[in-house]
């Protein structure tokens, strides 16, 4: 079902990315440079902003079609992880921590 919905609906349109964008600057300020935990990253638009400012990003998707689209969006940055996974059923790896967790669903 969540695959059904990814394909009718993509962040690169609409007003998606001037939100995207706007979130990305208040976060820039509110959030010292660091790890980042990004719950229901979708697309990954603001998935890639967070890994151009921060050490790492770990973006989390339960939609195999918004994980791909992510991929897309945050190629080339090397500090982006991406990983497929319901909210309540992720788990970070052992030993892993993050100093700020963002949703913006």
């Amino acid at each position: 079902m969540l695959d059904e919905v990814a394909r009718g609906h993509r962040q690169d349109r609409d007003f998606t990315p001037r939100l995207v964008g706007f979130r990305a600057r208040i976060l820039a300020d509110l959030l010292p440079p660091g790890d980042v935990l990004d719950l229901g990253c979708a697309d990954g638009l603001l998935t890639a902003a967070l890994g151009r400012r921060h050490r790492r990003v770990v973006g989390v998707d339960a939609s195999g079609i918004r994980i791909r689209r992510a991929e897309q969006a945050t190629s080339g940055l090397d500090n982006v992880e991406l990983r497929q996974s319901l909210f309540e059923d992720f788990r970070p790896e052992p030993g892993e921590q993050f100093n700020a967790v963002v949703m913006s669903c």
